[in-house]
């Protein structure tokens, strides 16, 4: 969306839904996340009425901010074995695949080595047998844990 200060943003161009969708490698395979109980963690049905045009009631470019916010899947960033998870919560989660794997980063609480066919695997819900682990394994829990059991008091800070 190209606009000056002179000129209204241009909502009927496409290019910004191009871009964020450019690279995309798979979407969801289900329209809920589900916790183990059986409660709805994540629908992704709950923007749908995003599709929509924007009513006189909202901001236009908020709305399309939130359109492009509400894409979600695994896509490719670079051709050099960078990835990002988006629209699955509410942050994006980077993956860099490496050439060598199993030689673990000074700061990671867990590394996980696992192909690409894997990782498809697991964002669709199909497990995580037969990924190479290296740390604590303890760090993917509790980081479901966390996931699973939102705290409404948590504070959020934005810049």
């Amino acid at each position: 969306m190209v606009s000056t200060a002179d000129s209204a943003p241009d909502f009927a161009g496409r290019t910004d839904f191009e871009d964020a969708d450019r690279g995309l490698v798979a979407g969801p395979a289900h329209p809920r996340i589900t916790a183990e109980d059986g409660r709805v963690v994540w629908d992704f049905g709950a923007t749908a009425f995003l599709r929509e045009d924007c009513p006189d009631t909202a901001n236009p470019s908020l709305w399309r901010q939130s359109q492009l916010c509400a894409r979600a899947g695994l896509y490719e960033v670079t051709g050099g074995g960078v990835y990002q998870i988006r629209g699955f919560d509410l942050s994006n989660m980077t993956l860099i695949e490496g050439r060598h794997g199993g030689a673990p980063t000074g700061g990671a609480a867990l590394t996980l080595t696992l192909t690409e066919p894997q990782l498809l695997g697991a964002l669709t819900g199909r497990g995580l047998d037969g990924i190479d682990r290296t740390g604590d394994p303890a760090v993917l829990t509790t980081l479901m844990s966390v996931l699973d059991e939102p705290d409404p008091g948590f504070a959020i800070v934005t810049p």
